[in-house]
């Protein structure tokens, strides 16, 4: 289930039955751009071959100086504003999990 793209239409979906606020929380625009793991990015200007998309954060889980050996990822759905860039993220788990219960 984990390795399942989040389409576009999947997270509008989630997001609508969350009933979260469409409202930017930075700035009040209600345009967002959406993080989509079916689009292809082009290859990088390092030679760095196309990749599907897919965001992950690394997490530090004690304070301090930071240990490698230590840290976890997490992996997230972005959408970000059109007019300010604020960016929210949203636990890709949680979005899985949903869209397996609401296909």
């Amino acid at each position: 289930m984990s390795e399942q793209p989040i389409r576009r239409d999947d997270l509008v979906r989630y997001l609508q039955a969350k009933a979260l606020r469409p409202a930017c929380e930075c700035c009040g625009n209600q345009n967002y751009d959406l993080f989509d793991e079916t689009q292809v990015d082009p290859p990088g200007m390092d030679g760095s071959p196309a990749t599907k998309g897919r965001l992950s954060l690394l997490a530090f889980l004690f304070p301090g100086v930071p240990d490698f050996s230590r840290a976890k990822t997490l992996d997230v759905c972005a959408i970000s504003c059109t007019n300010c860039g604020h960016v929210r993220l949203f636990s890709r788990a949680k979005v899985l999990q949903w869209i397996s219960a609401n296909p």
